[in-house]
């Protein structure tokens, strides 16, 4: 995507041109190209191309690329960044070195041939026709807006298609583009017709005549089919039951079966399974339903063995084989994996529940999943039901029955069944946070509520979540704070005001800062210097924070007073009672809360103590030391993480688990160990993956 305007490149050549007493046919064409003055610029290249092919057909291409001028022409455009790329490919580096005067080098030459690229496919979008879609795939094969372009040529194609609604049509559509987005609704048309032709009247009780009066005709399966399509065409779970029901010998009642246990335990546990015992007693796959019972509440651990995924219980037994290319953890019952490059969605039985066809997906929450095609995402159910087509850019997790998504038209949001709550014509829109999202049209900001009501209009330049019910907003220059009602809270006199840390936000007006409270009260004045940094080492935590004064660093509380004046050149965790990490001479060493130093500047790295140690680095390696600066464990690791008070992970070529004493819990075998929520460590070696229990100093492998 073109990312440098061509405008700063003639800013650049401009102060050039202007400075050269003398200057060649390039150089006068560029001036000449940076006033405007386009038939000089133009002129100019023309007659020194065959010497200087690489900037002189840039030149022409942004001439002719361009629509502020009469020679404005698209095709030349591609036709001279493509000539302009291929002879700065062959150029010298000493050549190419001279060109830079110009800003010519080849990120220059990408970012334009980009930009053509764009140019010609909105042009192309603009006559929405087959043959310019065409012509454009052809001219412009590598662009990234190819397939775009081969996706919209085949809609209009697929629209006249569509209007005959004839099995040919399809035949021929599918024929003549095999490798179609809409192949597949193509196939399913096409095939959906010709059986239709076998069928006087398309209808359920056509087809049920059909196979009650033709039992072995060859297509009396394709008829049960059809039946069983028609008779769930919303895929609700009481139009499975009506299928099974008048249709008890349909080789589809198991797979209706299985559809009505799949959407009734849509939010997946046990208890849930239970009701569905009690209210289906006629379920044919009693076993089954027992077994999966038993394993809702068991916990599933990924596993890793020759470079494929499975899953194993806490115990090791294998659950799952491991034959998939990735796997995620289990959620509402159903776990992510990829076979093939594709994804789809197993259950705790290793059944495939949702086919792999996809190329991404998103766990399940409350019976919705969110996953992608082509490009493009879709919402399904548990069933596979398209609730959502595969037509937004992108589809957030819901929030209060609302997702945000995105198409070609802007930003919206949607519900749980897929319907379209809002227009989706934002320009930008936020997940819904704390109850709220803030919506942006042109270049104005409001706010939005779940109930999808606007609180705040736009009339905002920036508006965002500040705490409870107040927001930080910007007119055109400066900073307030606002209220749902629109009350301003704060006066728009500040240039910046960050979000709440600890209960206090930083707050900028000209070259000072302070800090205001959740009410919005200024807290501490501002008096203190600002410079770009001071809202990254300027936050509270932990009652505490930084400023910097004469480029060196102190720590103020929340009343406003200085605890620690600025001495240091850096600090952190700050602590009254305990020693902190101070920074002086570009070494690092430990103060008390009376700025005593206790030990010594003599470390390129150091962390806080906790529970009497503290992870340092000497000139060469981490190790951990007491605070009589002795070392607990010797400087000789390239890294170290804490896990509690005496456990740490260490690396060093390999990675390991050592207590305090250094004592090896874990041997040095292993690429990664991940800290998991559970109490559980994520061991990585080679092609394998597995986990060790910290509490009960165990290792959990799949037991072969």
């Amino acid at each position: 995507m073109f990312k440098t305007s061509p405008f700063y490149l003639l800013c650049v050549l401009f102060v050039f041109s202007s400075n050269t007493a003398k200057a060649g046919k390039i150089e006068r064409a560029y001036e000449a190209l940076s006033v405007y003055n386009y038939f000089k610029a133009k002129q100019l290249f023309e007659k020194k191309w065959k010497n200087n092919k690489a900037a002189a057909s840039y030149g022409l291409s942004v001439i002719y690329g361009r629509s502020d001028n009469p020679f404005f022409n698209l095709d030349s455009a591609h036709l001279h960044i493509t000539l302009a790329e291929s002879s700065f490919s062959t150029l010298e580096v000493k050549e190419k070195g001279k060109l830079k005067k110009f800003g010519l080098d080849s990120l220059s030459i990408e970012q334009w041939r980009d930009s053509v690229d764009l140019k010609s496919f909105r042009h192309a979008v603009k006559m929405n026709s087959v043959n310019e879609f065409e012509r454009y795939m052809l001219a412009h094969f590598d662009s990234e807006y190819r397939q775009l372009a081969e996706n919209l040529r085949d809609s209009l194609v697929y629209e006249s298609v569509q209007q005959t609604n004839s099995s040919k049509s399809y035949l021929s559509f599918i024929e003549t583009y095999p490798n179609s987005y809409l192949k597949n609704d193509a196939s399913t048309n096409y095939e959906n017709l010709l059986f239709q032709e076998l069928i006087e009247k398309n209808s359920i009780k056509a087809y049920q005549n059909f196979v009650k009066s033709f039992p072995y005709h060859p297509k009396v399966e394709a008829a049960e089919d059809s039946i069983f399509i028609k008779s769930i065409e919303h895929k609700w779970l009481k139009e499975y039951k009506s299928f099974i029901d008048q249709n008890p010998n349909n080789h589809n009642v198991e797979l209706a079966w299985r559809s009505i246990y799949k959407l009734f335990t849509a939010k997946y546990s046990p208890q849930v399974i239970q009701e569905f015992k009690q209210q289906f007693p006629d379920y044919p796959f009693k076993e089954e339903l027992q077994q999966d019972f038993d394993l809702a509440s068991e916990v599933f651990l990924p596993f890793k063995k020759d470079g494929l995924w499975g899953f194993m219980n806490e115990e090791g037994t294998i659950k799952i084989p491991a034959k998939f290319s990735f796997v995620e953890q289990f959620w509402e019952g159903l776990a992510i994996a990829g076979l093939n490059g594709k994804v789809g969605f197993i259950n705790k039985l290793g059944d495939t529940v949702v086919p792999f066809e996809f190329d991404e997906a998103f766990s399940f929450k409350d019976g919705v999943a969110v996953v992608s095609k082509d490009q493009y995402f879709g919402i399904i159910n548990r069933v596979n039901r398209l609730i959502a087509p595969f037509k937004y850019d992108f589809i957030e997790p819901f929030y209060s029955n609302i997702a945000l998504a995105a198409k070609e038209t802007g930003y919206g949001f949607l519900d749980h069944s897929g319907k379209e709550l809002t227009s989706f014509d934002f320009s930008y829109a936020t997940d819904f946070s704390k109850n709220y999202s803030v919506i942006t049209k042109g270049d104005r900001m409001a706010l939005l509520d779940t109930s999808l009501q606007v609180i705040i209009p736009f009339v905002y330049a920036k508006l965002s979540f500040f705490y409870d019910s107040l927001f930080i907003a910007k007119n055109d220059t400066l900073y307030g704070l606002v209220s749902l009602k629109g009350d301003t809270i704060l006066n728009f006199d500040y240039n910046r005001i960050d979000e709440l840390s600890a209960g206090l936000a930083l707050i900028q007006k000209e070259q000072k800062y302070g800090y205001v409270n959740s009410k919005g009260d200024l807290s501490i004045p501002i008096i203190y210097e600002y410079n770009l940094s001071a809202p990254i080492w300027g936050k509270f935590e932990d009652g505490y924070a930084k400023f910097q004064r004469n480029g060196k660093f102190g720590v103020i509380g929340k009343d406003g007073k200085e605890v620690s004046p600025a001495i240091f050149e850096n600090l952190k965790n700050y602590n009254r009672k305990s020693l902190f990490p101070v920074k002086k001479k570009e070494n690092w060493g430990f103060s008390n809360g009376d700025l005593q130093l206790k030990i010594k500047y003599i470390y390129k790295a150091a962390e806080a103590f906790q529970a009497n140690t503290a992870i340092v680095k000497n000139d060469t390696a981490y190790g951990v030391i007491n605070k009589d600066a002795q070392w607990v464990i010797k400087p000789q690791y390239r890294s170290i993480f804490r896990l509690s008070d005496s456990t740490f992970v260490v690396k060093r070529v390999k990675t390991a688990v050592v207590n305090g004493t250094e004592e090896e819990l874990i041997p040095f075998e292993y690429e990664s160990i991940e800290e998991l929520d559970n109490g559980l460590l994520r061991l990585e070696r080679e092609d394998e993956v597995y986990y060790f229990h910290l509490s009960e100093m165990r290792f959990i492998r799949p037991k072969q």
